[in-house]
């Protein structure tokens, strides 16, 4: 499973990625190739509704953390990265962002502009907004269908996670995805073995949902900006 990168209007660049595979057994996922567990993986993660992503992630020298909640197409949470974190808010085809004025400094926005920006929510222009798809239920499965880290190999293995028995999918480059092995198979726990963006990503709460809103008073980033 892999988590691409957010831009904010040539202001703030984050990438954050993670891979991994999938698997079942008890549910009879322990008998079907990696790629088949991996794409019912997927099917339950999407059909589940709703998601809570939490983990580590490393991108560019960099050590952050991701807690989102995912609800179908929206999305709400925040994301570390080195040392700053940004509060996310995906609702209504617009993704919104709150962060510090060291956020927006560090990624190159005049003093001026970062003050302005700091602990305001703003509107994320849909050019840099566009790459934020991957952060979706569905993002996370169309990744899990076909990882952009490598391919699935067989066999798959056995595990316990947490003293939940689960079936570990392993793909080319070494990265990993724990999935339940009983009962529905949800993707459990994904790790990026990759040497771009090495990192450690758990999914929990499926089907637990709570009210997404987008923030009143937003900031316009790209009329900030100059267009």
């Amino acid at each position: 499973m892999r988590i691409r990168s957010l831009a904010v209007a040539g202001l703030a660049a984050v990438l954050l990625t993670a891979c991994g595979g999938g698997g079942g057994s008890g549910n009879g996922e322990a008998a079907k190739t990696g790629p088949q567990v991996a794409t019912d993986a997927a099917d339950a993660l999407e059909q589940s509704g709703a998601a809570h992503l939490t983990g580590s992630i490393t991108e560019q020298g960099q050590s952050g953390d991701v807690d989102l909640h995912l609800q179908g197409a929206d999305v709400s949470g925040s994301i570390t990265l080195g040392g700053h974190q940004v509060q996310l808010i995906s609702t209504g085809g617009r993704i919104y962002a709150r962060a510090p004025a060291a956020f927006w400094s560090t990624f190159g926005a005049p003093e001026s502009v970062a003050g302005q920006l700091d602990g305001q929510w703003v509107v994320v222009p849909a050019q840099a907004a566009s790459s934020f798809g991957t952060f979706t239920l569905r993002g996370l499965a169309d990744e899990l269908r076909k990882p952009s880290g490598g391919s699935y190999e067989d066999p798959v293995g056995a595990d316990a996670l947490h003293g939940q028995k689960v079936v570990v999918v392993t793909q080319t480059d070494g990265s990993t995805l724990d999935v339940a092995a009983t009962g529905t198979p949800y993707p459990l726990t994904a790790g990026n073995k990759g040497s771009d963006s090495p990192g450690t990503l758990h999914l929990g709460d499926f089907g637990k949902k709570t009210t997404i809103t987008a923030p009143a008073n937003a900031l316009d980033l790209s009329q900030l900006a100059g267009g």
